[in-house]
């Protein structure tokens, strides 16, 4: 939304609730929808509902601002089955096909928040469900920008915490450089280590992302 303030005359030309995304991007449900394993998502709405997001708000959405088309698609894990197509098991599968379909000039991406959440993903499960992902998105995307795991407020009911995010952030970077040299990384952990960053736990002050955004305008 920072992105699109930028802009003018941005018009939606689709966009998807919380349980129609597999429709959204032009695809068949499975006939028989299967729980995920314990270092997969979902793991709340989602998970007794099937084909539909954990979250209640990221809903999936096209703009059309002039000649640029600018697209937001609800992934919420590296690895989930939130949806599952007839030409694939998980959403990145599903994702990656449907960016297929037309010419994607750059792919901005972040995982790892919704990740945290799941008890049996450790860190190297975290990394290698990451890789898993770009490597789709580097077969369908002309460039991959991975935007790195900001930091949080530190509330304590929650299970992220900046020692761990710190902790993925380098092991991403690491095997970005490794597995995907063409792939570019931001570091945004440092411009949101502050509690004056935040309006809640994860999320940031609109300021923030006023600012993220004018690096993709």
């Amino acid at each position: 939304m920072a992105i699109l303030g930028k802009k003018r005359s941005c018009k939606v030309k689709k966009k998807a609730g919380r349980c129609n995304l597999i429709s959204y991007l032009g695809q068949q449900k499975l006939s028989n929808w299967t729980k995920p394993s314990s270092i997969e998502g979902p793991v709340w709405y989602g998970l007794t509902h099937p084909f539909c997001t954990d979250c209640s708000g990221c809903n999936s959405a096209l703009f059309h601002c002039g000649e640029t088309k600018i697209e937001y698609i609800s992934v919420e894990y590296a690895r989930d089955v939130e949806i599952q197509s007839t030409i694939g098991n998980t959403t990145q599968e599903a994702v990656s096909l449907y960016l297929n379909s037309s010419f994607t000039n750059v792919c901005v991406v972040n995982s790892g928040l919704h990740d945290m959440v799941l008890p049996a993903l450790t860190d190297r499960l975290y990394v290698k469900n990451v890789q898993f992902y770009v490597q789709y998105l580097v077969q369908t995307c002309q460039n991959v920008i991975w935007i790195s795991l900001t930091a949080v407020r530190g509330d304590k009911t929650y299970p992220q915490t900046n020692r761990r995010i710190q902790l993925l952030n380098r092991l991403v970077k690491v095997l970005i450089r490794e597995k995907f040299p063409k792939v570019g990384f931001m570091d945004l952990f440092p411009l949101s280590n502050s509690t004056k960053a935040h309006r809640d736990n994860v999320h940031l002050t609109p300021a923030l992302y006023k600012l993220l955004a004018s690096f993709f305008t």
